[in-house]
């Protein structure tokens, strides 16, 4: 749709593309750099240049775990990370495990029941009524309570084990009496001598991951209730870009929503978006506004694919300030727009318009990591961003 964008300045801020495919179960990723999700805009620009048992969450009713027997889980509390995470603005915690896998805890904007200090702590084996065991795991409490903290809507808990394992595991969640595991329905992703697990969970107490039969995820699956709440995407940002002498503001305001209760699926809403644009040139002054309103918005969520190449120089307004924090997940979709606006060149005292008016489709996409959202929209001639956030509701 955008025939002709300025592109960024070397001042603004610069994402990357992600493009993936799956053929044969094998995951090829062509590029893959920082956070980045698309959405559409710039449409003036245009028209002047020519996400073991029941996994739902209530959102009537907080639920914490308190465990009831901690001898079961062997901890390194040397390693444990101590973060405070509020509830209205969400947040992460991420560590490195003495296995080397890399654990992160994401919550969502209204996830938690109320402002928390956390302590993740990583356990040094698995309790031992506890077979198949991949990833010893973490233990997630509230500080000084002795249990997991209070949620209102579910988190996310991502595991990455630094070895490419089969496709039959799950994260699991330990039992407290440390009789064994109850099985959490799981994404996992095996690629390139890793094997990285996404799982939305209701509670907290010790989660770990282990191999399991198919038989143990269907039916981890089947248990599944369904929701009584949405996931919601909101986006309100403003983004500026500079060809030469040429300005571009860019306002957008965007809600997507999935229905199904996973943070993965289809979402789907609506958008607004302003664009004006001002240069002044041989002693003339040319400008344009225009608006523009979504006919259609579709994103599809599914698990983040971790980089197959090293990083590009750090983006100073990166989503990701840890080392070991990466998104939970990705998306990618398209939004069409219909446009109205008007056109404008003056000089020696004279001025004359041309109207704008298009209908115009663009591919969108989105990085997520604990709550926030960032949404990208890169064309020929330039890329913008869009940072935001993600928040259950209920129904």
């Amino acid at each position: 749709m955008f025939t002709k964008l300025c592109p960024a300045s070397s001042s603004g801020r610069t994402l990357t593309e992600t493009r993936t495919s799956e053929e044969g179960g094998e995951v090829h990723v062509k590029s893959l750099r920082t956070l980045a999700v698309g959405t559409m805009l710039v449409l003036a620009a245009m028209a002047l240049s020519g996400c073991g048992g029941s996994n739902t969450m209530s959102t009537s009713s907080a639920q914490s775990v308190k465990p009831a027997e901690k001898p079961a889980f062997a901890l390194d509390s040397a390693k444990a990370v101590d973060q405070s995470v509020s509830a209205a603005e969400g947040g992460f915690v991420a560590l490195e495990t003495p296995g080397k896998d890399l654990v992160q805890v994401s919550f969502p904007r209204g996830s938690l029941a109320q402002n928390s200090q956390l302590v993740v702590t990583p356990l040094t084996s698995a309790p031992k009524g506890s077979k198949d065991v991949v990833a010893n795991g973490v233990l997630v409490e509230e500080k000084g309570t002795g249990a997991g903290p209070k949620l209102v809507y579910p988190a996310v808990l991502s595991i990455t084990v630094p070895k490419e394992l089969p496709k039959e595991i799950s994260i699991v969640r330990y039992r407290d009496d440390g009789s064994g595991f109850d099985v959490i329905p799981s994404s996992v992703v095996v690629r390139k001598g890793t094997t990285q697990l996404v799982a939305q969970v209701n509670g907290f107490s010790a989660y770990g991951a282990a191999a399991v039969s198919q038989a143990e995820i269907d039916k981890a699956a089947a248990a599944q209730t369904e929701k009584d709440f949405n996931w919601v995407i909101y986006v309100k940002d403003t983004s500026e870009i500079s060809q030469g002498p040429m300005k571009y503001t860019i306002s957008l305001d965007l809600k997507a929503v999935n229905t199904a209760g996973d943070i993965m699926g289809t979402y789907t809403g609506s958008a607004t978006s302003k664009t004006t644009s001002e240069m002044n040139a041989g002693g003339g002054k040319v400008s344009a506004e225009a608006k523009s309103t979504s006919t259609a918005l579709e994103i599809k969520m599914g698990p983040y694919l971790t980089p197959l190449e090293p990083l590009g120089e750090a983006d100073p307004k990166d989503l990701a300030p840890l080392p070991t924090a990466a998104p939970d997940f990705s998306g990618s979709g398209s939004i069409t727009m219909a446009t109205t606006g008007k056109g404008t060149v003056s000089a020696g005292g004279y001025s004359t318009s041309k109207g704008i008016a298009n209908n115009s489709t663009t591919p969108i996409e989105v990085n997520v990591i604990g709550p926030q959202v960032r949404m990208l929209v890169k064309t020929p001639q330039g890329t913008v961003y869009f940072d935001g956030y993600i928040i259950g509701e209920g129904r």
